[in-house]
């Protein structure tokens, strides 16, 4: 079957005319029946809702944006309950009338183009550049990092990561190097495993040189508290997981430091003849972080159609088979990416995470054959990134000419 390219913005318009029309209905059943100004006080008292509700339907309702009013959107069971307020807080008919059919049209929408809130919010919200928008999202991610914290078995309290990318040798590819560290790793129970790396290459049916090479031990710590082991996963992508092997009463004292470096030449092509083709890296989050700082740097020669931008996945079935590569199912990520003059000055880093950070950009760029001085560093901070999903970067590949797509 074959994908409407243009299927997602035709929901995303249907999903905005709903809602606009949703708090139009809202907004004047409310104004209406409210006596001394909108505020959240005002509104639980009138129509018997808490204030949790009531801030939501005021910031709602002042929401010029659609990723706002999709952000303060209460609940399914909310609506409902708020329709029934209303109708015994004796509005006018012809209001609760237009009240009662933007409701039903909302449902229908909704069931129709995205019946989960991740959804809705992929669709409507193409970027969390609306305030309310991207505290929600930052509140849920907090939350979120304690219950898998727990569930897990552990954290780490940083995990600082880079791709650096440059022009390959032929002029047509890009040669690729990745770097990360993941700092305070925590075990709260004992026979917890932690996936903490996986490598840019699956594994083919010929003898590869161990992933486990990738490791810099010189810029780890704590290595004598934990084995790891490599295996494949059933698309042998090759994996290094961790296992607490001294546990104590507590399982927590003591705390990993684990780096790795590792380099792939003529990683993926350098333009594309297509409009609007795109390159994209991607951090995978594989287990509960305190902290993320992600960079791309792109070498200066590189061509390229468009600035970078930062984007989330919130799993890790990432694939372009799967589903249309330009509408994967993403939700907006709630920070910005930043062009970094000086990426080595360590910024919020310990003196001692940021000593092995430089330690292993010079390793990477060296096997690139590089200098800081030749790359722009684009960098991107998010706390608590959702555990199994991807923060990415992509850009626009410049558009190659006739010539170079002829080319061999």
């Amino acid at each position: 079957m074959t994908r409407d390219p243009h299927q997602g913005d035709r929901s995303r318009a249907a999903i905005e005319q709903a809602l606009r029309c949703w708090q139009t209905a809202v907004g004047a059943v409310i104004s209406e029946r409210v006596r001394g100004g909108l505020s959240v006080r005002n509104v639980a008292d009138r129509f018997g809702i808490g204030r949790g509700t009531a801030h939501n339907l005021v910031r709602l309702l002042q929401s010029e944006t659609l990723p706002g009013i999709a952000a303060s959107l209460p609940g399914r069971t909310t609506r409902e309950t708020l329709l029934a307020r209303c109708r015994m807080a004796k509005a006018p008919s012809s209001l609760l009338d237009s009240l009662d059919a933007a409701q039903s049209a909302l449902e229908a929408t909704l069931a129709s183009h995205a019946p989960t809130t991740d959804r809705l919010i992929a669709l409507a919200c193409g970027d969390a550049s609306d305030d309310d928008l991207r505290r929600r999202l930052l509140r849920g991610f907090r939350s979120r990092f304690e219950i898998d914290q727990l569930m897990h078995g552990g954290s780490a309290e940083t995990l600082v990561a880079a791709q650096i990318v440059v022009p390959s040798e032929d002029g047509r590819s890009a040669d690729v190097a990745g770097l990360q560290i993941i700092d305070g790793i925590r075990f709260v129970r004992p026979e917890t495993q932690f996936e903490v790396y996986r490598g840019f290459m699956r594994r083919s049916g010929r003898p590869s040189e161990p992933l486990q090479q990738a490791l810099q031990e010189p810029l780890c710590s704590g290595l004598d508290r934990i084995d790891l082991a490599e295996h494949c996963d059933e698309f042998k992508n090759p994996r290094i997981s961790s296992f607490l092997i001294e546990p104590s009463p507590t399982y927590d004292d003591g705390e990993v430091t684990l780096a790795y470096c590792e380099h792939c030449l003529e990683r993926g092509p350098l333009d594309s003849p297509f409009e609007d083709d795109f390159a994209e890296v991607a951090c995978p989050i594989f287990l509960p972080v305190r902290q993320l700082r992600f960079e791309i740097w792109l070498g200066r020669e590189m061509r390229r159609g468009g600035d970078p931008v930062p984007l989330l996945y919130h799993n890790l079935a990432t694939s372009p088979k799967s589903f249309d590569r330009h509408d994967r199912a993403r939700v907006p990520l709630p920070a910005d990416l930043q062009l970094v003059d000086d990426p080595l000055a360590g910024d919020d880093l310990t003196p001692g995470l940021a000593a092995r950070y430089a330690s292993l950009v010079d390793i990477a760029t060296g096997r690139l054959r590089c200098g800081v001085a030749d790359l722009d560093c684009f960098r991107v901070s998010l706390p608590c990134p959702p555990m199994g999903g991807r923060v990415a970067v992509r850009w626009l590949l410049a558009k190659s000419s006739e010539q170079d797509a002829s080319s061999p």
